[in-house]
């Protein structure tokens, strides 16, 4: 016997019919193409995301239906500090539990989370999608503080002779804006 490694250089299906794929413990895996990320175009800079992702469909003893594996992600967003461009790599585990509704999900234990299919069609897409977002770091910025050197053109619009001085009261500062605009 041998491993065979999975197709992760094809497109994802768009969706899957859950009653099979839970059925017959099924496997997908693939990409997902930067167009159907269509939540993120405004977090993503560029059409660069590749975004790859394994999942397995199973059913525990008590007949839940589990979504199991792994996604990889190379994206680009703006960097918080210098807002240029900034390459994330994202891994991130998948572990959900499908349910009809979301009274459903709400049931479910604090360390399980629910993923809501109504129908027996599950888009792959959207399901990568949530979990690439909840995936994302709070604040993404820069490793290097040198990015805050282009940041600084950005923090005065006023120039420095405005800029509050250490210890100045943040309501002296908005009086003297005040003041400017009349």
């Amino acid at each position: 016997a041998y491993y065979c490694a999975p197709m992760l250089d094809r497109p994802l299906p768009e969706y899957v019919d859950i009653r099979k794929a839970f059925l017959e413990n099924e496997e997908v895996s693939g990409f997902v193409a930067s167009e159907k990320l269509v939540n993120m175009r405004d977090i993503l800079v560029g059409e660069n995301a590749r975004v790859k992702a394994i999942l397995n469909f199973l059913k525990d003893k008590t007949g839940r239906r589990i979504i199991t594996g792994e996604l990889t992600a190379t994206i680009e967003v703006a960097c918080q500090r210098c807002l240029e461009p900034l390459e994330l790599i994202i891994e991130d585990d998948i572990s959900l539990i499908v349910v009809d509704d979301d009274e459903s999900a709400q049931r479910l234990e604090k360390n399980y989370e629910g993923w809501v299919c109504s129908t027996h069609k599950l888009c792959l897409a959207e399901l990568i999608e949530e979990q690439l977002i909840l995936a994302l770091p709070l604040v993404s910025v820069h490793s290097d503080s040198s990015c805050s050197q282009h940041a600084l053109q950005y923090i005065s619009p006023l120039g420095d002779a405005d800029y509050p001085k250490r210890g100045q009261s943040p309501f002296e500062v908005l009086k003297s804006l005040k003041k400017q605009s009349i």
